[in-house]
């Protein structure tokens, strides 16, 4: 389902970055940035979602069904999960990492994406029993789809790959709010004189490891 952009919302994101973009786009202004942002987008969903609704998410630790397809981030996304992989990792597991990622980067870019769901190509930032190793800090795209059914996202990515589409009940709100920071989020960049392109995960995190 395609969520609707919340204007007001959107707006509130980015004069908020501008706030912070005013002061310099270094690593660790863009850190606190996103912090601000991540906490204020929750807050908004708190207020705005009947716990209820919350309530029926079947997303958890080690679900990651859908967790191979490729994730748009923009640059302080990807500054931001560069600098939790170096404050939670020593030199020699940083340096397998990124390794790694080198490695996963050229792979995953001769795929479009149902080839790389038919690859079973997962996201590198899985831990070994398939939890989220970023996730604090995980990007808009990854917020903004929550699932109320775990067996209709299993069912979703299998039959994807036989052209048998399988609607997966989200909440949309959820959806719309991260759509709507990620949309003032670039908004902000492109007025401050930043790209407000987004990449892959994989490759812009790996250029702000490298």
């Amino acid at each position: 389902m395609v969520s609707v952009k919340d204007s007001s919302f959107s707006e509130q994101i980015k004069q908020l970055a501008d706030s912070y973009l005013k002061n310099g786009t270094d690593s660790g202004n863009l850190c606190r940035m996103m912090k601000k942002l991540f906490t204020v987008t929750q807050h908004h969903i708190d207020q705005n979602i009947p716990q209820e609704q919350l309530s029926m998410i079947r997303c958890r630790s080690g679900c990651s069904h859908c967790c191979r397809v490729h994730v748009p981030v923009l640059k302080p996304e990807a500054v931001i999960i560069a600098s939790h992989l170096r404050n939670s990792s020593n030199q020699t597991v940083l340096g397998r990492l990124i390794s790694n990622m080198e490695k996963f980067s050229l792979d995953i870019s001769a795929y479009d994406e149902e080839e790389r769901v038919a690859a079973n190509k997962k996201c590198i930032f899985l831990g070994r029993m398939g939890e989220c190793t970023i996730h604090p800090v995980r990007p808009f795209a990854c917020r903004s789809v929550v699932s109320a059914d775990e067996k209709a996202c299993r069912e979703s990515m299998r039959l994807t790959l036989l052209d048998e589409p399988v609607l997966v009940p989200m909440n949309i709100l959820n959806k719309s709010i991260n759509d709507s920071a990620f949309m003032g989020l670039a908004e902000s960049m492109k007025d401050n004189g930043m790209d407000d392109r987004s990449v892959e995960i994989t490759s812009g995190v790996l250029a702000c490891l490298r």
